[in-house]
């Protein structure tokens, strides 16, 4: 996290005009080089590099494909909130707002979007 730490806080002190002290920008941003969360901070990255850096990530691939699970199929309460449906016409509806979630989500991804 020590690249993250010091990206935030450069632009905090950009933002606002601080100074700060020069050794421990130096540390975070030299300890950060290396680390897997420097990877967000990347330029142009896009949700489908994030999503194989958590596949990447995971030990195993039962893991993995745990994650894919709940990426396209969420639980069933979440897909309601998301949609602002009251659960109990929802139950009725889950199929097609699966397959709108999934479509739409699937969209994003191919046009570079999401």
């Amino acid at each position: 996290m020590a690249a993250v730490c010091a990206h935030q806080l450069m632009l905090a002190a950009r933002l606002m005009g601080t100074r700060l002290p020069d050794g421990a920008l130096r540390r975070l941003d030299t300890a950060g080089t290396s680390e897997a969360s420097a990877a967000y901070l990347r330029p142009n990255r896009q949700w489908l590099n994030e999503l194989v850096w958590n596949l990447q990530g995971l030990r195993s691939w039962r893991d993995r494909l745990r994650l894919l699970r709940e990426i396209a199929f969420p639980g069933p309460r979440y897909i309601l909130q998301t949609y602002r449906i009251a659960s109990s016409v929802g139950a009725v509806l889950l199929p097609v707002l699966y397959l709108h979630r999934l479509t739409t989500g699937g969209w994003k991804v191919i046009t570079g979007r999401k």
